[in-house]
């Protein structure tokens, strides 16, 4: 299946995934780790 703009991806358990920008235009993933596994996850970057 193809990703496309204002796809929702939801994950369940322990799941490893990628993201490949195919696109020309700079491309932002927003990811929500829950419940939190470690106060490392919550730091500011």
């Amino acid at each position: 299946n193809k990703i496309t703009q204002g796809d929702v991806i939801h994950c369940k358990g322990v799941e490893v995934f990628s993201i490949k920008n195919t696109g020309n235009d700079d491309m932002s993933l927003f990811v929500v780790l829950a419940p939190n596994p470690s106060a490392v996850y919550s730091k500011g970057i």
